[in-house]
């Protein structure tokens, strides 16, 4: 089998494929990695029917297994068998009849020998930046997806679109930044002008459940925030660290003052900074 070419092949068709324009520009790098993935694995699947089929009954799924020798997965560690997840079900009535069916039913297993499987790790990583850090006792072609395009693959036309969605993404990107940064500047003056809160409690008193929100006050040139005791040591943080961030946001140092109040009996804090 020429690998160069078969990966060749399925680049350009993919390329032929129109995405949805509502993507943003990493949605449709992936987006086309994945398609080549998919388009080179289906050269190596093959339809039967599973030597065994069984139940998990912790996990609640029908499983298939095929003896596939040799199949190795990317690390070069031999996989002698391979397992597929048929099917969940949470509420099985019949697991002896499911499975007695389920054998019957032929399954797409993954046939490939691991010198071919390097050859398609080193060709498709040309094209895409390949990320497999789940199921590893399943070969690596069935496991293997996409982060985004690369830009040094032999055929023009794919490394022309790859350098064109980077170029989108990245200022995509900057002007994320940007919003973000003036939602950023927005929050802050809020909070210097006591006009956003700056820790709510959801919490439990007197066998009724209340929200109270806490806000900065300027007190003689001075922010200050006042809370109850029981609340001081949630807003202060292990270490002083939030009552920093709160302060490096802000660019200010925030005073706290506390004063007495019956603790609730449970509370759940978000903090609006």
């Amino acid at each position: 089998m020429n690998v160069k070419e078969l990966v060749g092949r399925c680049a350009q068709e993919v390329l032929k494929l129109s995405l949805d324009e509502g993507l943003d520009a990493l949605d449709k790098q992936r987006a086309y990695g994945n398609a080549l993935i998919e388009c080179v694995r289906r050269h190596f699947l093959k339809k039967c029917v599973p030597d065994e089929v069984g139940y998990n009954p912790l996990e609640r799924v029908y499983w298939a297994k095929k003896k596939v020798l040799p199949t190795y997965d990317v690390w070069g560690g031999k996989v002698e068998e391979e397992v597929v997840i048929l099917k969940f079900d949470w509420c099985p009535q019949d697991v002896e009849g499911e499975i007695e069916r389920l054998k019957k039913e032929e399954v797409a297993f993954c046939f490939i020998d691991w010198e071919t499987q390097k050859a398609l790790e080193d060709e498709l990583q040309k094209y895409v930046c390949l990320d497999c850090n789940e199921h590893k006792n399943t070969p690596a072609l069935m496991c293997w997806r996409a982060s985004y395009m690369e830009e040094k693959s032999p055929i023009e036309e794919w490394n022309e679109v790859a350098r064109k969605l980077r170029k989108e993404w990245e200022e995509e990107r900057k002007a994320w930044e940007r919003e973000k940064a003036q939602r950023e500047d927005e929050k802050r003056e809020k909070l210097l002008k006591g006009e956003a809160y700056v820790v709510s409690v959801f919490c439990v008193m007197n066998d009724k459940k209340i929200t109270k929100f806490y806000y900065l006050e300027r007190q003689n040139g001075k922010l200050v925030l006042k809370v109850p005791k029981w609340l001081a040591g949630h807003v202060i943080g292990k270490g002083g660290q939030r009552i920093k961030r709160l302060q490096e946001f802000l660019g200010e140092r925030v005073y706290i003052e506390t004063y007495d109040d019956v603790a609730p009996r449970k509370i759940e804090l978000s903090f609006g900074w």
